[in-house]
This record gives C-alpha cells, structure tokens and sequence, in this order.
C-alpha cells in the first residue's frame, strides 16, 4: 500500500476513533506502528466486519480506540515491536488498574487476524503481524467474583455500628439473608395483590370508570391527582376497608412527609372519620396507576421475579416463564397444597425444576395468588423489564426503592412480616439492613456523582465512598445474586450423587463453582465437621479422663489401711491380701486388695520425693506417655497427697518433712525411664 493512501486511512480512523487531536502527535516516521495501524484498517474493511453486529462493532471500536491512543504515546522500535501488545497489556493491568479479561487484547488479536485475509496487505506486514500474534501471550482470566446478597450489603460496613455486631454477622449467613430475603418479597407481594383486589372490588361496586377517555383533555397531572382523590373517595365512603388498604395507597399516592402524617392520623382515629386530603397533594401512583390497577405493577412484577430467582430459577430465563411453568398439586378436596417451577434454561438447552414450595408457606401463598391475579396476554407473567438495573436512591418518591422502603416501613407490612418471620424462626436480616440504607444512606452515589459532575469534581466510586459517612451501592441487586445466594443457602443440602439438582445447573457445575470460598455456608459447613473432630480430639482422645482418676482414687482411698509402724500385728478379711502400694499403682486394672501404709517418717519421706518429682517433669510424662501418667501417676500422687494431709498424725509429718529437707539433695531422681517415652 502507498504511503499516501496509509495516510489518508490513518486520518480517517483516528477520525473514526475520536482521535483527531492524537494525529500529530503520531510519528510519520515510527514504520513500526503504520504497519499496526494499517492492518487495524485493513480489519475495518473486511467483510467480517461488515457482518457483525452494530453493538458488537461498537464494543471492538472502543477496544481500538484505547489501544490506538496508548501506542500514539509509546515508543514502538525493532527490540519491543513484536511484544507490543504484551507491553499494551501489562499497562492496562498495571496502570488502569483494569482486569485481565477487560484488556482488550483479545480484540486487538482478532482484528489482526482478520487483517491477514486482506490482499492488500505485503508479505512482509503479514510477517510481521503474525509474529506480534505469536509472541502475544493473553493473561489467563481472573476468576469473576459472585455478586451475591452478602456483597450487596457487606460493602456497606458502616452497617455494622448501625445493627450491631451481633446482627451484621448475620448478614454473611446466606442461608439467613435468603430467608429473610423471600419472606420479605413474599409478603409484601402478598399484602399489595390482595390489597389491590379488595380495592377493586370496591371500585367496581361503586360503578366508578377510570378509563383514560375521562381524562382525554386534562393535562397528565391534573388527570393523576383527580384520578386518586376520587379512589381515596370511595374508600373513605366504604365501611368494609381496612386500614392497612389505605396505609398502602397513601405511600404510593403521597409524598414521605404527607403519608406519614396522615398514617399517624389514620391509626390513631379509632372513629375511622374521613380525613381530609388536598388533590394536589397526590403524586403520581405506580402500584395503583389505571394502568396496573387490575393487573400486576412492575412492583409486583419485580417481587414476583425476585421469588422465582430465590428458588435457583435461571435470572436470563426468568423473563419467559409462563404460567402453564408452575406445576401445582392438589389434595382430594381440590385445595392446592404443593406448587413447583418447571422451565427450560436456554443456556445449557436442559429442562430444569425448582425446589417444591409448601403452598402454606407465605413464597408459598404469594406465587398462588399472583398467578391467579395475573392476567397478561398469552398466559405471560411479566410486561415489565425486570433484568433493569434500578439506581439505589432515597431522594425522589418516584424510584423503586423508595417506594420499596416506604411499605417496608409501615405498620401494616412489618406486623405481617413479624408474624411470618416468627413462624419461621427466622430473621428480619434483610429488612433491618436495607431500613438501616433508606434512614442513613440520603446521599446516594447517583446524588453525589451529579453535584461533583457539575464542578468537574472527581467522580469515582472510592472518592463518593471515602467522602460520604454512610455510603450505599450506586445499584439495587440483581436476580443473578439472589440466585447465587439461594444455591449458597442450600449447600448443606449438596450431594455429589444425587440425581436431580434443583439449583438450575449439574452437581458438577455446583461443585466446581459455588462450593467455593466466597461460599460462606459452605466454608462454615465444613468448619462445623473440623471443629466436632477437632474437639473429640481434644476432649476425648488426648484429654486424660478425669472421671475415671477420681473413681480410681476413691476406690484406693476405701482399701487404705495406716497401720502404726510399732505395731506387729493387723488382722484382715479372709477374702483380702496384703500389698504394697507401689505395686498397685503400676496395674492397669482395679483390684480387692488391701493397702497397707506404715505410719513413720520414712513413708512421709518417700510420698514427699515422689510428689515433688511428679511437680517437675509432669509436663515431660504428660508428653511421652500420657496413659501412663493418666493411670497411674496421676491418682497415686492425689492418693499421696491425701494420705500425708488427712491420715497420718501431724507429729509424724513434721518430722518425715524435717528428715526430707536434710538429704533431699541425695535422693535418686524417679521417672527417668518414663521421660524416655519408656513405661516402667
């Protein structure tokens, strides 16, 4: 290729790219990189990428263009030219501090080889292009870390002042998080449906149309405010409604500061008097919006999504479920009493199913009535997008989140979720941390991120967490983690050889890659297994039985006969025989005999040596051998010590401890064969 059509393709990528300022800077004379720059070129026409996707081109330009702007600034000669994008690599591993999988190399390889099919191109560029292939070695990928609930709220470690050291621990049980967790989305699905149904029923009774046409020449606001006055209105004029029906469409139709008081106002009127409400103090509904009114709100659709991936379902297939998925099981009166998800993951073109849900269980109850309310096209369960990511914010009443903290916060729902969480004996985990968010974290990250934007501030999410006292994730969580938390809480459950997985994936996949570290159920599964073995150990094995010391000390104490040492007679029962004490403590094993201990200065002496010898090298026996220090040693030294304190006459002590203290020094030292790890 000419040197002047290089560089009109070079002017017009650096264009492409956004680059435009980087081209003067660009050495004309650096042959080394307009060989790079054209085989990128040379890619850019093929006919491969003509086929590829938009998203995809646009995915390989911002790949080009961060390569392209490092190597306008790095010196490319004939010693590093082949390993230039080793060097690119490293720079973006050490430099940008980016992963090994987001360097872009890989995209850089393809596009090189996409530009040897190009007949354009020399023989000799291809040469060298195909050695800077060879010489490229691609850093392995590093092991992606799971999101899951924990990490939600573990990054958050303010937390743990806020609950407590006690309850913060709890959060890295996923067992209890997760429970917590579908307990919450369940019955908070449960209260809005069933509220939602009875409100209905009321509306309709009452004849009252709320089709959009009413509304056709009002502005949007207007439509809205008078829209839930006349609702609030026929609730008011009904004496069949609850307060926990008006609780609701108060902290979907009202400002925090508005629904608060008028909650207030409403618990306290035991009269149930009308309250009064101004129109223009409605904010515009979601829950009870005309256009979810008889049907599931994304609210209701996100719970409802939130259960199904609490029960392993695949988040990617989630979207797709219909109802004729749930399997139900009746009871011969027709009463439903078992309900099951069955559907197909895409992904690994297999059929699996959850876990079976009591249908007296409150997930249970809310996957029940949901499917019964709800009334979708085609039998489908969801119109709304439910893989979107939702921004954590408290600022605004319109975000899910607030809404979300809102009802977690009443009086109606926190009675209800009691009652199921103590049912359980579970714990309300879930809804103690994500309160504690909601009540200190009023500086979001998308509210710091917008005011430091506006003052070309640093914008980065370890400055918003090192500025802020009480930072919170910039998102809600994903169904992909409460799906990998639901799999963690269920570990104890794992068995290599069971047939059926009930996790959405093989016991291959489970094993390999969520019986892992960052598995804490797991790691405390097998901890529990090491701290039972290593306490049998401890208390059993090595331990010396203290029991059994005593019982053998007790029984020698019984068969101990002091005779005077002047005396020259002593009867004993036919059945007995006379022994030496010594002797005995050196058998393993209980015997009738009697033992005879002579009252004189020399026993004294003997027991004191032989005491004071234990006291030195007990710790050496206890070592070398323990049975033996354990069975005899021990219990012959308490027998000792009882002996000199309790039965012989203090005269006789006196002088034995006086004739000890004087040749002690001479005395011949004792266990001498035990300390060799030798029994005598």
């Amino acid at each position: 290729m000419s040197n002047s059509i290089l560089i009109n393709s070079k002017k017009r990528l650096f264009t492409q790219l956004g680059l435009s300022s980087k081209l003067e800077s660009f050495k004309e004379d650096s042959i080394y990189k307009r060989r790079i720059i054209n085989s990128i070129v040379e890619a850019l026409k093929s006919e491969w990428w003509a086929s590829i996707s938009q998203g995809s081109r646009d995915s390989y330009l911002n790949g080009v263009k961060i390569f392209v702007k490092w190597l306008t600034d790095d010196e490319v000669t004939k010693d590093n030219y082949f390993h230039v994008l080793n060097r690119f690599q490293l720079s973006r591993i050490t430099q940008n501090k980016v992963k090994p999988q987001s360097t872009g190399v890989s995209k850089i390889i393809r596009l090189f080889n996409e530009s040897l099919l190009s007949i354009n191109q020399s023989s000799l560029e291809a040469i060298n292009i195909n050695s800077i292939i060879d010489n490229t070695k691609v850093a392995l990928c590093e092991k992606p870390k799971p999101t899951t609930l924990t990490s939600f709220f573990s990054n958050s470690t303010w937390l743990r002042s806020v609950l407590g050291e006690k309850a913060y621990l709890k959060l890295e049980s996923p067992s209890r998080l997760v429970t917590s967790f579908s307990i919450a989305a369940a019955t908070l699905l449960h209260s809005i449906i069933d509220s939602k149904r009875k409100i209905s029923c009321l509306l309709e009774d009452d004849k009252i149309s709320f089709s959009p046409k009413s509304y056709k020449n009002i502005q949007e606001r207007t439509e809205y405010q008078s829209y839930c006055k006349k609702i609030y209105n026929v609730l008011n004029k009904s004496t069949t409604y609850t307060n926990s029906y008006l609780e609701l469409f108060y902290l979907d139709t009202l400002s925090s500061k508005d629904s608060s008081r008028l909650i207030s106002a409403l618990l306290s009127n035991n009269e149930h008097k009308p309250l009064s409400i101004k129109t223009k103090s409605f904010l515009k509904p979601l829950i009870f919006s005309k256009e979810y009114l008889f049907c599931p709100s994304p609210i209701e659709q996100l719970l409802f999504a939130w259960i199904c991936a609490s029960l392993a379902v695949q988040p990617s297939n989630i979207a797709s479920l219909k109802k004729s998925n749930f399997q139900i099981s009746y009871n011969r009166n027709k009463n439903p009493i078992l309900i099951q998800c069955e559907y197909y993951k895409s992904r690994s073109n297999i059929r699996y199913t959850s876990p079976i849900v009591d249908i007296r269980s409150i997930e249970g109850k809310a996957i029940f009535l949901y499917l019964n309310y709800c009334n979708f096209e085609g039998n489908a369960l969801f119109t709304h997008n439910i893989q979107k990511l939702h921004y954590l914010t408290f600022a605004s009443h319109d975000t899910i989140s607030t809404r979300l903290s809102n009802i977690w916060q009443s009086t109606y729902f926190n009675k209800e979720y009691s009652k199921n969480i103590e049912a359980r004996s579970a714990s309300s985990i879930f809804i103690d941390a994500f309160n504690a968010f909601s009540k200190y974290g009023t500086i979001s990250y998308h509210t710091w991120y917008r005011e430091k934007k506006i003052r070309n501030q640093c914008t980065t999410s370890k400055s918003y967490r090192s500025e802020v006292e009480y930072p919170i994730p910039a998102y809600f969580f994903t169904l992909q983690a409460i799906k990998t938390s639901s799999v963690y809480s269920r570990s104890d459950r794992y068995r290599e050889s069971d047939l059926i997985n009930v996790n959405s994936h093989t016991n291959n996949v489970e094993k390999l890659h969520y019986l892992t570290d960052e598995n804490k159920d797991w790691i405390n599964q097998h901890g529990r297994i090491t701290r039972l073995v290593l306490n049998d150990l401890e208390k059993v094995v090595y331990k010396p039985s203290l029991n059994k010391a005593v019982y053998r000390i007790n029984d020698i104490l019984l068969r101990t006969t002091l005779i005077n040492g002047k005396s020259s007679q002593k009867s004993f029962p036919k059945n007995s025989s006379v022994c030496e004490s010594t002797r005995f403590f050196q058998s393993n094993t209980l015997s009738n005999e009697d033992i005879l201990v002579i009252e004189s200065p020399e026993s004294v002496v003997y027991m004191l040596h032989y005491i004071l010898e234990v006291e030195n090298k007990f710790n050496i026996l206890l070592n070398n051998c323990p049975t033996y220090f354990e069975q005899t040693v021990l219990p012959k030294v308490e027998w000792m010590n009882v002996i000199l304190h309790e039965y012989i006459k203090p005269t006789v002590f006196k002088l034995g401890k006086s004739e000890y203290n004087k040749i002690k020094h001479v005395l011949p030292p004792l266990f001498t064969n035990e300390a060799r790890g030798g029994v005598a």
